[in-house]
């Protein structure tokens, strides 16, 4: 998926948000990534998992980037699987939990 790449819209009467995770490379790193598309198909933002418990080192890179989108609804705080701590200080509306281990 490019970093770039948008969703289709969703139907107009919907104001609907697509949250997606895959695994992301770039060159000979991976990550484990959570990408958030808004209703009208354009991609928000995206979050690469930060801190990697036990064997998930040993295959994914962590990411120090933000771990927040700002939003329509606000600015959201996205914690992958067990990532929440840092969330709490980041000046957030929500946080979302995504589980995309």
């Amino acid at each position: 998926m490019s970093r770039n790449a948008g969703w289709p819209a969703s139907h107009p009467e919907y104001d609907i948000y697509i949250g997606a995770s895959y695994l992301e490379a770039d060159d000979d790193q991976f990550y484990n990534t959570f990408a958030l598309f808004g209703p009208g198909g354009e991609l928000l933002g995206r979050v690469c998992k930060g801190s990697l418990p036990a064997f998930e080192g040993w295959y994914f890179a962590p990411s120090a980037e933000p771990k927040v989108i700002d939003t329509d609804v606000g600015r959201l705080g996205i914690g992958i699987c067990t990532t929440t701590r840092p969330l709490s200080s980041s000046g957030t509306r929500s946080i979302r939990r995504p589980i995309c281990c």
